[in-house]
């Protein structure tokens, strides 16, 4: 991901959040911190599908080699569960069907095992851009770099399906709270000008210690709310 092994959506938000706390410091920003939000919002989608993806095909699979064994099932599905179950609001809002069959099929109140075209449909390249999020961000599971070792002998998807995705930006920007387009576009504010770009005390002397927490958790209680 061009990012030396480093998890690519943990270097995104480390960067988002700077410039965030950057922003906060003088007045006249509320449109860029906006889009800081809506960036970060989508950036935390997608681990979370990413999770969904792997845990349910493992959890679907009846060869061994997936290491879904008749002792571990139970385990591998409440770890599809615990991903599948957290993004389902987020698919909800952009696909109300799709989140009722996934949330049916990896279901912990079942001994049957996940449907995995249920799941992979789920989160067709429509349903992510509804969602703020591109399908190139998400990846593929079984591609390279992206646990192909593990499924190097059985690919979750079929030769038609492994071809380069489209993104709709325009299904993208619609969606008013997470937009992954907006990561993109950020300039971080430079130091100086009354921009402090470190944690010494000369930035909690300007109460934007305070500023910054109340934002964020705003920023959070706002997204978990709605």
């Amino acid at each position: 991901m061009g990012t030396g092994g480093r998890s690519k959506v943990n270097a995104e938000l480390l960067y988002q959040f700077t410039a965030m706390q950057r922003y906060l410091q003088t007045a006249g920003n509320g449109e860029v911190l906006a889009d800081i939000a809506k960036c970060i919002r989508a950036q935390f989608k997608v681990p979370l599908v990413q999770g969904c993806l792997s845990y349910a095909f493992q959890a679907s699979s009846v060869d061994e080699i997936h290491g879904t064994t008749s002792d571990n099932v139970p385990k591998i599905k409440a770890e599809a569960w615990a991903f599948c179950s957290a993004v389902l609001p987020s698919l909800n809002e952009a696909d109300p069907a799709s989140a009722v069959l996934l949330r049916n099929t990896v279901t912990i109140n079942s001994d049957a095992r996940p449907d995995w075209a249920v799941v992979k449909a789920a989160f067709s390249t429509a349903n992510l851009n509804k969602m703020g999020i591109k399908c190139e961000d998400i990846g593929i599971l079984g591609s390279g770099g992206y646990n192909f070792d593990a499924f190097a002998v059985t690919l979750p998807y079929t030769n038609d399906e492994l071809k380069i995705c489209s993104d709709d930006t325009a299904l993208i920007s619609s969606n008013p709270y997470a937009d992954i387009s907006k990561c993109a576009t950020l300039k971080m504010p430079r130091c100086g000008n009354d921009i402090v770009c470190s944690s010494s005390s000369s930035l909690f002397s300007k109460s934007s210690f305070t500023l910054i927490g109340g934002a964020l958790i705003s920023l959070f209680s706002f997204y978990s709310c709605r």
